[in-house]
């Protein structure tokens, strides 16, 4: 059963003793949603703080026979040698600076140099010369021929050409330095860049071992079968213009439906409806509600933007699962509340120092792992649960979470089971 006694120690002075008798009385409640909405939980945040020690209790369970002593001491052995090799590379870069600078600088003048960093932006610059010397060319006979329109058009024409020609040598120079710090390097430590992001890949593939073991029995617990999750994710309307987008990206049609089972399982198969997905100009993917035309079936509308992945899409699908629960409305923006610093809305933009966020993004500043999560709306929405399971969508992601704010993930897995069975507690 859950431990209500330690439930109601994790809530502190939180309750009345109206309700903390109430919650006892409910320790042989069916359905953990029984607990979390008992005696008016939702106020003041004290129903994020049941739902988080929940998920706290409920990952503790798992742990306990999730990885033995000498798996984590190998895990932990082999993590030590990558950290070794990285930390080597590393040093030796800082230590051999000045070197890799001056070398630097005389290599990128290298034709040789400039076309093995990036052949594509190598011949786009190429191109671009073409046409500038093409349209200085042309503006020379205007200026003789006295025609003042056709000169005031090319001078305008040459004069954008000109800005991005320079915004592509720009990107030319650190495409060659880059790739010059990669054959550098490889000489001064005897470690080759492949060898290093390699190493990188397996440090944080071992860090995240745990999380992923943790995933994978999270999902062993959904009452939603595989089949029934293929089934859901089969159901997608996904268009040609967004299967080539996202192909473009790297991203498969059959990955990007496989993925949206796995979602479906984590999530207990809470978003039923079908999903429809469009592709947009622009790089920011979202998420809207819609109606098939001409009926009343309500559907989840995923706006494709560039750059599209799996953590992009679980964002996106939570997004919906928030936007048709109330409650977990209420419970999220409770929990921002609760954890920012104060009252003040800010722009996003202020906040963070970046200008990828637009001047209309607002948010409370607060502890959180991401300043995004504290997003506010002028609508029924946050970013807490599609920031949060975000990070669920893959175990490097999840050990991140878990080392900067282990309380949200906590959080997500008491929001995720908060209506399963209660047998998952004991």
């Amino acid at each position: 059963m859950i431990d209500i006694a330690a439930l109601l120690k994790e809530l502190g002075e939180g309750l009345t003793e109206n309700q903390k008798k109430g919650i006892e009385k409910l320790a042989s409640a069916q359905d953990i949603s029984d607990l979390v909405n008992a005696f008016g939980l939702v106020f003041d945040g004290t129903k994020a703080h049941f739902t988080q020690a929940a998920g706290r209790q409920l990952l503790g369970s798992i742990r306990e026979n999730l990885i033995s002593q000498s798996e984590k001491d190998a895990v932990t052995l082999a993590l030590g040698k990558q950290v070794q090799k990285i930390e080597l590379f590393e040093s030796e870069m800082m230590n051999r600076r000045s070197d890799i600078d001056r070398r630097s600088s005389e290599l990128a003048k290298d034709e040789e140099n400039i076309r093995a960093a990036d052949p594509t932006l190598f011949e786009k610059v190429v191109q671009l010369e073409l046409e500038y010397r093409s349209l200085t060319s042309a503006l020379k006979s205007a200026s003789n021929s006295n025609d003042h329109n056709s000169y005031t058009e090319l001078l305008a024409e040459a004069e954008k050409c000109r800005r991005k020609l320079n915004r592509h040598y720009k990107k030319q120079r650190q495409a060659v330095i880059a790739y010059i710090e990669r054959k550098i390097a490889d000489e001064i430590t005897g470690i080759t860049s492949e060898e290093y992001n390699n190493a990188v890949k397996e440090r944080d593939r071992l860090k995240s071992y745990e999380q992923k073991l943790l995933l994978d029995q999270l999902i062993a617990l959904s009452p939603v079968s595989q089949e029934d999750a293929e089934a859901w994710s089969n159901k997608a309307s996904i268009p040609s213009s967004v299967v080539n987008k996202i192909r473009r990206a790297g991203y498969p049609e059959h990955q990007l439906r496989q993925d949206m089972a796995e979602f479906h399982r984590l999530t207990q198969g809470r978003l039923s409806e079908r999903v429809f997905f469009k592709s947009i100009r622009g790089d920011r993917s979202s998420h809207t509600v819609g109606y098939v035309p001409g009926t009343s079936e309500r559907v989840s509308v995923v706006n494709v933007g560039s750059g599209f992945s799996k953590a992009v899409l679980w964002h996106e699908l939570a997004h919906h699962y928030e936007s048709v629960d109330s409650g977990l409305y209420e419970l999220a923006i409770n929990w921002i509340k609760e954890r920012s610093y104060g009252d003040e809305v800010r722009p996003l933009r202020s906040i963070t120092g970046s200008k990828q966020y637009g001047s209309h993004e607002m948010a409370l500043e607060g502890n959180f792992f991401s300043p995004y999560v504290g997003k506010i709306y002028n609508q029924q929405a946050t970013e807490v649960f599609s920031m949060g399971i975000e990070m669920f969508s893959d175990p490097v992601l999840l050990a991140k979470l878990e080392e900067k704010d282990p309380g949200m993930m906590e959080l997500m897995t008491g929001i995720i089971f908060g209506h399963a069975d209660v047998e998952l507690f004991r």
